[in-house]
């Protein structure tokens, strides 16, 4: 099971990478503005609940590992920052982009940060993956 999550939680971070970096840049210089909010606004509550999936499961396979705790640690805060963007930014973004756009602008800032400081850190749960399975 510790493979399984392994893989898992290094297919999301990829994933990760692949959306933020590729994808959505890609919709938002290739179509209209609105179109590529609308889009990618449809495909975030799909990503962050991944997340939430993975990192949920990791995070108890990783608990029940001796010597895992550093591991289940930084899962639970990767944990933590899905769930705020899932339950709290991404429905107040909804209703801020229409009522109050210069807020939503900083809401749409702080979640882009959120973002990538969630990368960031899955990519250091995959390298430190990585070195276990090196040992």
């Amino acid at each position: 099971m510790l493979k399984i999550s392994s893989f898992i939680i290094i297919a999301y971070f990829g994933l990760s990478i692949f959306f933020s970096f590729v994808t959505a840049p890609i919709l938002f210089k290739t179509i209209e503005k609105q179109l590529a909010g609308m889009v990618v606004g449809k495909i975030f509550p799909i990503y962050f609940t991944v997340g939430v999936v993975v990192f949920a499961t990791s995070g108890i396979v990783f608990l029940k590992q001796p010597g895992m705790k550093s591991y289940f640690i930084l899962t639970l805060i990767i944990l933590g920052i899905l769930l705020i963007q899932l339950l709290y930014v991404l429905p107040s973004s909804e209703n801020l982009k229409v009522s109050n756009y210069d807020v939503f602008m900083k809401v749409h800032a702080a979640s882009m940060i959120l973002n990538a400081i969630m990368i960031l850190l899955t990519g250091i749960l995959s390298l430190l993956l990585f070195n276990f399975y090196l040992k």
